[in-house]
């Protein structure tokens, strides 16, 4: 092809991809979207964002909007035709019914609140700004200047089904363009998508925004769709960590939860808000038969409840805060009785009760174990640090304790985009269930569920000083500023701390306890240990397992910077946007691992 061919062929690209931005904005902008426009907008925005975001990719919103060479242009301009094609008034007319007119309708009222920006924009507004569109559709000679956007029209009359189709063949269009990304493309920007949709998950406060981004994720099946479900979890989280406000406005809640029940595209959002006074039904103690408590770990175990297998974890507290600690409890329990994606490795709770000075919660078993018709309990879960201290016990390949490690760090990182901390992570809350999947190790390894959670903390003045440990063996897992009474709030860089120590033992593949014993020993559990004792555990590791070289040459390179990561949070502690940015790229590198 010679020079001028190719400019003209550029040029003419451009200009067909300025139309569909045309399309995309007059759509979303215009006016009388009715009832349901933030969502309708929502799903709209998320198909310009993706196009977007491949043109950038294949150069053709650069300054001189050279192609890719590698790329199927004529595939590519023929699909970009019919997505401007499909944007226009005459085809939406024709095909869907769905009519732009430049005046208000007759059947508009003047005081339409669907007028209010704060209304009606829809969480994802802003994910391709008024000056990105602005400046493209000046390039393409269809505004005057990037700050002349055409003037927002009308829709006469919106049919939410239609609306949907549409949206529906724009996603397919947007997911053939895709498809003609290579591999290695298609991942660099389905990442660039994830980090834009966590940022925005966490920092919204607008529930039913982020309820019509779950919604929109949640029918996102092909392109970036494919790890779209952990974020539509976490954005049903963040919505619930909003609605349920922990009663305590010194700390934001940790917990909190929210119903979703999942939806086909043509049905409406739909979600039971679960407010304060509208807790899960109330378990009986009595219900609760069978129970056996696990060998290891007296504070939990197995039973049935009404019959079915269940798992039960307790938690005992003080008297005197019973009352104070109620409603972190109610929506702890709240929080993890959501329908959960396959992703998201955490117990569904069926609710909980009280026993004397004990808190019971009740989880029903993982899919794959659990029996309607059980007459006896399930088998008991085995945790990670069962399997470390087995000597008997076959060790797994670095390949399926990656493994381990990528499942542990994706539902934390679902916690984190929602701005939900773990604030107890070690290896005996991580469980594994036994199943029909087999019981070998590589087999019993495959799903590891994270349980544990702590609901409670408490705020002191106390600095770490010579104060015997409560529990050496559970707190070798935290954070320096995270031991005995801190007066410091619990972040997620503490949980990326805790997480590292875990990540310690998979790579040594023994329980941290006896890694460690060169630096503080907490196997007597009638030896006092102190608190700066243990502080000192966090600098050792560092020493003896990241700077010397330990974690790489055990696992590889990949392996041993998550580790650094994970560590780099142990002087000063704060709540940072680079923590969810640190996690994500841990998760990214370890699922690269298995390409």
């Amino acid at each position: 092809m010679d020079p001028g061919t190719a400019l003209a062929v550029v040029s003419l690209s451009f200009q067909v991809f300025g139309g569909c931005i045309k399309g995309f904005v007059l759509l979303s902008e215009a006016h009388n979207l009715g009832q349901d426009a933030s969502l309708l907008r929502t799903m709209l925005n998320l198909e310009e964002y993706r196009f977007t975001q491949w043109a950038k990719t294949v150069g053709l919103t650069g300054p001189d909007a050279t192609l890719n060479p590698r790329l199927n242009q004529t595939l590519a301009a023929e699909l970009m035709g019919q997505l401007s094609l499909l944007l226009t008034t005459n085809k939406l007319k024709e095909r869907y019914k769905l009519e732009l007119v430049p005046n208000r309708p007759t059947n508009v009222s003047h005081n339409d609140s669907e007028n209010n920006p704060t209304v009606s924009q829809g969480i994802l507004s802003h994910a391709v700004s008024q000056e990105a569109r602005g400046e493209i559709l000046a390039r393409a000679s269809f505004i005057q200047a990037k700050n002349h956007l055409p003037k927002r029209l009308w829709w006469a009359s919106v049919d939410k089904k239609k609306f949907e189709n549409l949206v529906q063949d724009v996603r397919a269009i947007v997911d053939g363009l895709w498809a003609l990304l290579d591999p290695l493309q298609q991942d660099e920007v389905t990442q660039m998508m994830r980090q834009v949709l966590s940022v925005v998950i966490q920092v919204s406060k607008d529930v039913s925004g982020l309820q019509d981004l779950q919604a929109t994720l949640n029918n996102l099946q092909n392109g970036a769709g494919r790890n779209a479900a952990p974020l539509a979890v976490a954005a049903a989280l963040k919505a619930a960590r909003i609605e349920l406000q922990d009663d305590e406005k010194s700390e934001p809640p940790s917990v909190s939860m929210q119903q979703a029940i999942p939806m086909t595209l043509h049905s409406p959002p739909r979600t039971i808000k679960v407010h304060r006074n509208k807790d899960l039904a109330p378990l009986q103690l009595d219900l609760l038969t069978s129970y056996v408590a696990k060998t290891s770990n007296p504070s939990v175990g197995t039973g049935l409840y009404s019959g079915k297998p269940v798992f039960v974890e307790y938690k005992t507290v003080s008297p005197k805060l019973k009352g104070k600690l109620m409603s972190r409890v109610k929506n702890l329990a709240l929080l993890l009785s959501m329908p959960k994606d396959a992703s998201f490795l955490t117990l569904r709770c069926l609710g909980f009760f009280e026993d004397g000075d004990r808190y019971a919660f009740v989880y029903a078993y993982p899919d794959e174990s659990d029996d309607a018709n059980a007459t006896r309990p399930a088998a008991q879960p085995v945790s990670l640090l069962d399997i470390l201290r087995d000597p008997s016990a076959l060790q797994p390949s670095v390949t399926v304790r990656l493994n381990v490690a990528l499942h542990i760090c994706r539902t934390l990182l679902t916690l984190h985009t929602a701005g939900w901390l773990h604030k107890d992570l070690r290896s005996e809350n991580v469980l594994f269930f036994p199943s029909s999947a087999g019981s070998t190790i590589s087999a019993l390894l495959t799903r590891p569920y994270l349980t544990g959670f702590a609901f409670s903390r408490f705020d002191s003045p106390e600095a770490i000083s010579e104060q015997p440990s409560a529990n050496p063996s559970h707190d070798i897992y935290r954070h320096p500023q995270a031991l005995g009474e801190p007066s410091t709030s619990f972040s997620k860089q503490m949980d990326m701390y805790s997480l590292g120590a875990v990540m310690v033992e998979i790579a040594e593949w023994r329980p941290l306890k006896h890694i460690i014993l060169k630096c503080v020993d907490v196997r007597n559990p009638a030896v006092n240990v102190p608190l700066s004792a243990i502080a000192s555990v966090s600098q050792w590791l560092v020493r003896e397992k990241v700077e010397n070289g330990a974690a790489r040459f055990r696992m590889g390179d990949v392996f041993g910077r998550a580790l650094a990561t994970c560590f780099k949070g142990i002087g000063a502690v704060g709540d940072s946007d680079d923590e969810l940015l640190n996690l994500q790229q841990i998760v990214r590198d370890f699922e690269r691992c298995f390409i």
